[in-house]
């Protein structure tokens, strides 16, 4: 869900993204924050610079794709332009040393498969013949990564994986090799087989990211995905994500999954505050209702 939703000041942007230069801002460890003076820049960034901010920022291996580095992606592509960003990150994983393919660089080199993930929803983005001269490029890169993968009998499994699963949807290797842990976002761009994935998510194995539904498989399989959900709920920390995103939703599940946390400390005023938003929405629906909750909503409204 993180991966999809970035907000960010337009006025800001251009000093946000200038950052990247700095060793701070790389630094997936987080061990101190940037300087001021790396963000001092707010003219105008080209698509020149643009090019150049991807390319820093995916040469430094990491073992973490924090949000800052996600999030300078997605900004670049609002003051740019989704060709030029994806054409940036082609690049850069063009120009890969091969051991950066080939291996591990002290754990998963997300540095790289961050960007290749991001790369599936930019191509979303694209007309469909810009897509598909892209696409041949990341599948050109991909069949060259496999050969030297062969010749070192080495793989990043950071990588490569990601590519496929961008490419290939449900034939991606990693995602019908059995064993291992099920996550929900691996399984993001397999949408050649929608029941597939309608059932996949309905799973109690299935691992949800910080244990949120993504609102881009509510888009794909429509609101009733949400009921499948059974009692699975998100962490707490994703809670404002949860009413962010899926609030955008209007159905009668979102309003009967917001009715739950009305009244609880970990939800704040969320709840009420959405309630609110969409009254004309969903007070028929929870004049409709039977309980308390739905009660005291209808009086906070």
């Amino acid at each position: 869900m993180s991966s999809l939703r970035v907000r960010f000041p337009r006025a800001a942007a251009a000093h946000f993204v200038r950052g990247a230069r700095s060793k701070e801002f790389q630094d997936w460890t987080r061990s101190s924050p940037p300087p001021d003076s790396a963000f001092a820049d707010g003219s105008p960034v080209s698509k020149d610079e643009a090019h150049d901010l991807v390319r820093v920022t995916m040469d430094v291996p990491g073992c973490s794709f924090n949000g800052n580095h996600r999030a300078l992606f997605y900004v670049l592509e609002a003051l740019v332009g989704t060709e030029a960003v994806v054409d940036a990150i082609l690049d850069a994983l063009e120009a890969l040393p091969d051991k950066r393919i080939t291996h591990e660089i002290g754990g998963p080199d997300r540095k790289t498969g961050g960007p290749a993930y991001l790369l599936g929803f930019m191509l979303r983005r694209l007309s469909p013949a810009s897509r598909t001269t892209r696409e041949k490029r990341l599948r050109a890169l991909l069949d060259h990564a496999h050969a030297l993968c062969a010749k070192a009998s080495s793989t990043n499994w950071e990588l490569i994986p990601v590519i496929e699963s961008v490419l290939d949807g449900w034939s991606a290797p990693s995602l019908t090799t059995p064993g291992g842990y099920v996550y929900a976002s691996r399984y993001v761009f397999a949408t050649d087989d929608l029941e597939r994935l309608r059932a996949l998510l309905a799973s109690k194995d299935t691992i949800l990211d910080y244990g949120v539904l993504d609102v881009h498989f509510v888009y794909l399989l429509g609101p009733e995905i949400i009921e499948s959900l059974g009692k699975r709920r998100p962490l707490k920390v994703a809670l404002s994500a949860m009413f962010e995103d899926l609030g955008k939703i209007r159905h009668p599940a979102v309003v009967a999954l917001f009715l739950e946390y009305v009244g609880k400390p970990m939800a704040k005023d969320w709840p009420l505050q959405w309630f609110r938003a969409h009254e004309k929405y969903a007070r028929p629906l929870l004049e409709s209702m039977r309980g308390e909750k739905a009660k005291a909503v209808l009086g906070a409204m």
